[in-house]
């Protein structure tokens, strides 16, 4: 599977950080709480980028126990359709 969006989440307790390449073109850096609410919205902004598809866009972050939780969850529910984007 080849992939057009590139997700890169640094993961702490409180915040996200989130680097979004398109390729190898860096598109924009942004910062948001560690929350299901704010992690949604993100998402949801990332859908209005052109040309933008979640089953064309990878996302990568570092394993950092129960701080990932918040983002896996509803990365999961966004693709099971619990939650619309």
């Amino acid at each position: 599977m080849e992939f057009d969006f590139f997700i890169g989440i640094d993961v702490s307790k409180n915040e996200l950080d989130f680097a979004v390449q398109q390729g190898g073109r860096f598109l924009f850096h942004k910062e948001i709480a560690n929350e299901p609410p704010a992690i949604t919205a993100f998402v949801k902004e990332l859908g209005k980028l052109p040309g933008f598809s979640l089953s064309r866009a990878v996302f990568c972050m570092e394993h950092t126990g129960i701080y990932n939780n918040p983002s896996l969850s509803v990365l999961y529910c966004i693709r099971k359709k619990h939650i619309s984007v």
